[in-house]
């Protein structure tokens, strides 16, 4: 249920009207922003896992900072470090996986669109 509120000023004729309804949203901006420049749905290669790996532990690189040159979620990198500690490998990724796609030039449009 809304409710409405209003605030007169000096004048009658200037009324404010403020209401609290809420109306969700549908996608974040943060969300929306950040897909509009990642057409690929893949983002880590054997060789980037590698390279996170080794930055970290050999160069002595942050975790968040080997992770925003990459552009995953800090957490993802930590969870590559950890299997490594513990396993002695590297991870390697599944060849057999669902493979990459790309968005159709009507669906980068209709992004653009949205943000």
């Amino acid at each position: 249920m809304c409710r409405d509120y209003n605030v007169s000023t000096a004048t009658p004729h200037n009324v404010t009207v403020f209401s609290d309804c809420s109306i969700p949203k549908l996608f974040r901006l943060y969300f929306v922003h950040r897909t509009q420049h990642t057409w690929s749905m893949v983002k880590m290669s054997d060789r980037k896992i590698r390279l996170a790996i080794n930055w970290v532990l050999k160069k002595g690189e942050t975790t968040s900072d080997v992770a925003r040159d990459l552009k995953v979620s800090q957490r993802r990198i930590q969870q590559f470090v950890k299997h490594f500690k513990e396993i002695g490998e590297y991870l390697v990724l599944n060849m057999n996986r669902r493979p990459k796609t790309y968005l159709t030039d009507e669906q980068k449009k209709n992004s653009l669109v949205i943000g």
